[in-house]
């Protein structure tokens, strides 16, 4: 058997001595972070999909000892998920790389992504009042950036 399917709470009762991989999906980033941070047991790859948050899982695993080896964006129902999977080892990523990520396998799926990101970050910073600057800035920031990311795939 290549693949063993558990339900755990966290990572306790998974047998590290038997598997040297985890699969975590389905939560958020806080509680998939958790989730590692509590685990006594040190996995040589974990691969996560998280609904939330990507910019915070990358820059946390990287912290405690994880670099990215590849992400891929899944598109299912009109929504985004980036499985991102991480081996131990150490890594130096950018603002830019912890926010859009790196080593991305389908270009055409990443480029979608980065639309769908435009459209919506573009919707959101025409409904902000022009009381919220500070939010307004932030958010025309994080469009040029996208649409710079976007047109560099190839």
């Amino acid at each position: 058997d290549l693949i063993t399917f558990m339900v755990s709470d966290g990572l306790k009762d998974i047998d590290q001595s038997l598997y040297d991989t985890v699969v975590i999906a389905g939560m958020g980033t806080h509680t998939i972070l958790d989730i590692v941070k509590d685990s006594p047991r040190k996995f040589k790859k974990i691969i996560i999909i998280s609904n939330n948050d990507y910019f915070e899982l990358r820059n946390e695993m990287t912290f405690i000892g994880f670099k990215i080896v590849s992400e891929e964006v899944i598109e299912e129902k009109g929504k985004f998920y980036v499985l991102i999977v991480f081996v131990k080892g150490e890594s130096n990523l950018s603002y830019r790389d912890l926010m859009f990520g790196v080593k991305h396998v389908d270009k055409d799926a990443y480029k979608r992504y980065c639309e769908y990101l435009n459209e919506k970050y573009t919707d959101i910073y025409c409904k902000l009042k022009d009381k919220h600057a500070d939010r307004k800035a932030m958010v025309k920031n994080f469009i040029r950036d996208v649409r710079e990311v976007r047109d560099e795939i190839e």
